[in-house]
Formats: C-alpha cells, structure tokens, sequence
C-alpha cells in the first residue's frame, strides 16, 4: 500500500490588487474545492495565509462553510503558518508566535479545529524556529526533498527533529518527481508513478494557484475535468490510499535528523548576487554544492539596497513594540502585516520589483511607526550603521556610509514612503532578455550608485533628462556613493565630507556639509559647499521619489501653475514644484535656491515567468 498525501498552499501578497485576488478566487480556490467536494474519497491537505482567508470570508461565506463540511467529514485537514506569510526565521521570535498564533485563532474561530501542521512560507528553514512552531502547538511541518538530500537526510522517510524541553517536531517531504507530473502528465502516468515511488508514502505540495490560474490551466483542470479524473483514479486504485498529514503520522515511524538551513533549489540560486549566480548556472554542478557558498535567504536582503532599508525598518520597530509590550494593538498587527514575504524578494515572479507590493509593506509599517514616540538612534543593517530619526508627522532614514544620502522619508498621516524607488542593478536574466530582444541593450540601465534622496553629483557638463535618465553622466566627484561624517541631534542632524574634484588634471579638496532639520510636515536641507581652490563646476543634488503610478490622472507634478504627469521627462526653469497624489492624500512641494530643475522616470526590466 503507497500513502499519499496532496496537499495545495493558498496564498496572495499583502498589497496585492483587488481584481488579482478576484480572479485567483474563481478560476482556482473554488473550483478546486468543488472538484474535492466531487470527489468524496480523496483526501488533501490544504493551507490558506490568514489575510487570504479573512477576504474569502468576506467575499463569500459559503465557500468556508462548503470547506467547513470537508474538513468535519475528514477530507480535508487545514494547515497553520504566519498570518501574513512572512518568512519566519528571518523575523524575532516573538513576531514569530504572533504569526502563527493568530493564524491559529483564526482556523479555530472559522473551522473549530486547533492546526497541528503549518506550512513553512517558501520552505525557508532553519533549526532555531523549531521551538516557536512546537510552542504555538505545531507538531509537522513540510519541507522539499531537495532539502532532505542537501542535509544527508533520506528524502523517502519522516525526519524527526528535537526541539526544547523534549518536544519533537516532525518535517514531511515533499516529492519534487510528483510535483513536476502533475499537470504535466496525464491521470494514468501520475497514478503509476504514484504506485512505483520508493518508500511508503509520497507527497505532493504545491502553490493551490497553480490549479486554474496560471497559463491556460484552469480549461485542463475544470473544464477537461483533468483534477476530478486524477482524484478519482487515484481513489479507485486499491495500492494507493490518499490520507491526510496527521493520519500519515500515525501510520508511519519518524527518524531523528536535523534539516541544514535551505529552502527549494531555485529559490537558492534566485538569492545568490549575480555573480555568483553566473558562475554557478554555467558550471552545471550539483545542487549540493550550494552548502559551500553559504547560500540563504538573507541575501535579498543584501542585494537589493531598499529591501535593506524596509528590513532595516521593520525590525527597529518591532524591537520597540516588544520591548515596550505594545503588542495586540492594531498597529501590531500592521507591523506583522510589514513582515509579508512577497516584496523582499525576486525571483520567478516580480517580488520587489512590483512597486505596489512594496508601497504596501512601507506603510503597513509606517502605521505601526506612527504609533512609537519621537525619536532619533543609530539602527543596524546588512550594509552598515543608518540614522533613523522621527519627530512630528515624518521619518526620515540616513545613510552616513553610502553618499550620506536619505534613504527613507515618509509621511505618517497618510502611511506613506516617498523614497520608494530600487536601484537600478543586472540581474543574471537580463544576458537573456537582451538576447531574445536586442533592443534591449540600449533600455537596460544600470546604476553605480544606489539610489535615494539628496545624491550629490558634480557632473562633468551640463546634460539634459535623458542623460540623467540613461546615466550617461561623468562624474568629477567623489561623493556619490562614499561615506560621510554624521553628527545628529534631536530633530536635525549633519552630514559631511572632504573630497575632492577633477578639474582639468587637477584633484582639489571640495567640502560638502549638508545640514538637514526636521519640523512639522518639513524636510528643510541647507547645503555648504567650500574649497580652498578657486574653479568653476556644475554641482547637482538627485532626489528620487515613487508616487506608483505613472501616467494616473490622479497624480500630477505642478509646475508654473500647469499640471503634467508624474512620468514627466524635461528640463524646466523653476525653483517651486508640487507632486499631487490624491489617492496617498499626499502633496509634495519641492523649493530650492536654484531655477534649474531636470525631471526624469527610471525604468525596470524584470523577467516575471519561470526561468
């Protein structure tokens, strides 16, 4: 007799839009659970985030009752997890029981069960959450058999791990063979592999949209009947009994083990930096190999400069909930809602690169922000030491290291960061797009310079938008991206530095001292800049700022009194502008000494299919 498991994961980002959520509802969560209430003697494992499954709630209530009956009939067993699918090692252990704890409340509420299994969110894994997840009354979790084989761990059995107190946590594989049959081979061939797989259980995971959203599946799996004649087959064969996680723990032993941090092999290679991820893709080694490149998930975070800013956040203000006991406040909740995994990260999928995910996540922190006190304080990061400093209706984040530029400013009343924008750096795909579309050799831009507020440049000639644009721009100075000296107060703080300036063969010292204070709804920079040699030089001051949408009626940049789009690309005489954005409910006026203003759009190019 061969056990299997099926199991699907359910789940949409924290920001993610309406309609996107209305059609992953009809074309994939409610047909499948129709076709399973068809199909009365095939069993599956089923795992629904806890945002997702508070909007179907609301959507519709008779899809929770229709679920309600599998789950009380023993069809279907629900799956826990974090609330707003954050990659749990990666957030405090106590942001971590809040995650789960209130999944669980949630599933207990709806379906009157207490969750023993919970899905791992993207199979991001490390030893330590073991405690929090056996604390919070988990007792199996589910991992790849990519990270079985990676720990030396037989990926055909149970593993067994040892957490606090003699409490035991078991982790169930996934099988990678099964989850690339199905769907792509018919119910028949599926069904053989089934009963030839070694070992006495196989399991399939995997995410529940790829039943019906994605491509053209939903006509093969509801319309061609491809999932009903599956479960079937599979219910009428005699040497094949599907079971649920927490009957396939009963029926079978578990083996002590210890599972290396890892996640799926993809996810693996999509967080190595560029380079590296080059080499390894054209050395065609085996995956294994990984564990000598100290591959994790934490790479993101090193990678991409703002994801570093919006973790960097995050975890400040959690540190202030926890140690102030601010937790089950509503604003806690919206920090846990900041904590979503989706805009972290890059990969099969446009992740951080999707500005709505991330605009999201920056203000469900900012609400939790807007609740601390004032303040100022050094906070830490993966690429050094920020300022953080908060008084009044702003929030500013300095980076004295990095061209002493700001690289977060938000506006508390309406939860919202201005200096949203990444920086535009290659990815290992982009080889390939040029490939499939030359005339992307010329669209693709990079930056040497990490992006932000307040950049100072001494370009080499006066240059027009789409130099600026395109980085076409020679620079005669050293300051864009080196470090400052900082000296901060309370509501003010200075940035300095001596360096120098290419003038003909000559490298002059050049001093900048740019003096930021902050009051109520202002941002008020005072520059200095002085040398003891006499030349004459262009000097610039980039601020970059992302109002989401680019040509929407609804957001406007104000010059001379005529409005024009956000995308708006030119060089203008005028020492005044207002960006309007009346869906944030903000407005931005920018004022400076001098009457040149040059306004350019950046733009991104991301691969957002398998790779």
């Amino acid at each position: 007799m061969k056990y299997l498991l099926f199991g699907t994961h359910n789940h949409q980002p924290h920001g993610n839009f309406t309609h996107v959520l209305e059609y992953a509802y009809e074309k994939s969560y409610k047909p499948f659970i129709e076709t399973l209430s068809r199909c009365p003697d095939f069993k599956a494992v089923i795992h629904f985030t806890g945002e997702l499954l508070d909007w179907i709630e609301q959507k519709d209530n008779s899809f929770i009752e229709k679920l309600s009956l599998l789950i009380k009939h023993n069809q279907v067993e629900i799956l826990s997890g974090g609330f707003f699918e954050p990659i749990l090692p990666c957030i405090p252990s106590c942001d971590r029981i809040s995650q789960l704890s209130m999944l669980n409340n949630r599933i207990k509420e709806l379906f009157g069960i207490s969750p023993k299994g919970a899905w791992i969110a993207e199979r991001v894994w490390n030893s330590e959450i073991a405690a929090d997840l056996v604390k919070c009354g988990i007792k199996y979790v589910f991992l790849d058999d990519f990270q079985f084989e990676y720990s030396g761990c037989n990926s055909s059995s149970i593993v067994k791990i040892q957490s606090q107190q003699d409490a035991q946590l078991a982790v169930i594989p996934i099988s990678q063979p099964l989850r690339y049959s199905i769907l792509n081979e018919p119910p028949k061939k599926v069904t053989e592999l089934i009963e030839n797989f070694p070992g006495n259980f196989v399991v399939f995971m995997d995410d529940g949209e790829r039943f019906g959203m994605w491509g053209s599946s939903y006509t093969y799996c509801y319309s061609e009947k491809y999932l009903m004649n599956l479960f079937n087959m599979i219910s009428e064969n005699p040497n094949i009994k599907p079971v649920l996680a927490n009957e396939l723990l009963e029926l079978l032993p578990s083996s002590d083990g210890e599972i290396q941090p890892s996640s799926y092999p993809e996810m693996m290679i999509w967080s190595m930096d560029t380079d590296l991820r080059t080499r390894f893709e054209n050395s065609l080694v085996d995956m294994k190999t990984l564990k000598s490149n100290s591959v994790e998930w934490t790479n993101f975070i090193k990678k991409y400069p703002l994801v570093n800013v919006l973790y960097s956040k995050m975890l400040m203000i959690s540190y202030e909930y926890d140690s102030n006991c601010l937790h089950g406040t509503d604003e806690y909740r919206s920090l846990l809602a900041g904590q979503a995994n989706d805009a972290y990260w890059h990969g099969m999928f446009g992740g951080c690169y999707l500005p709505n995910l991330r605009d999201a996540l920056f203000s469900a922190i900012i609400k939790a922000e807007s609740a601390l006190s004032d303040s100022s304080r050094m906070i830490s990061s993966y690429r050094g030491k920020f300022f953080y400093v908060k008084y009044s209706e702003i929030s500013v984040i300095a980076d004295p290291d990095d061209g002493g530029k700001i690289v977060d400013l938000s506006y508390l009343p309406s939860c919202f960061c201005l200096s949203n924008v990444l920086t535009r750096q290659e990815e290992a795909y982009h080889k390939k797009m040029k490939q499939i579309n030359p005339d992307l050799n010329n669209k693709i831009v990079l930056d040497w310079y990490n992006k932000g507020l307040f950049i100072d440049h001494f370009p080499a000639s006066e240059k027009d938008a789409h130099s600026w644009q395109t980085n076409d721009i020679r620079e005669k100075g050293d300051f864009a991206n080196q470090p400052y000296v900082l000296t901060c107060a309370e509501k003010s703080f200075t940035l300095e530095r001596t360096g120098h300036v290419w003038v003909n063969s000559d490298w002059p010292e050049v001093k900048i001292r740019k003096g930021f204070c902050i009051s109520k709804n202002q941002l008020c920079a005072d520059y200095s800049i002085s040398s003891e040699y006499e030349f004459e030089t262009d000097f610039s001051v980039e601020i970059n700022m992302n109002f989401l949408a680019q040509d929407s009626p609804d957001r406007f940049i104000t010059i001379n009194e005529e409005n024009f789009p956000v995308n708006l690309k030119g060089k203008f005489s005028t020492d005044n502008l207002l960006i309007t954005d009346l869906y944030k409910k903000v407005k931005v006026r920018l004022h400076g000494s001098s009457d040149n203003v040059i306004l350019f759009p950046l733009y991104f190019f991301m691969l957002r299919s398998w790779e």
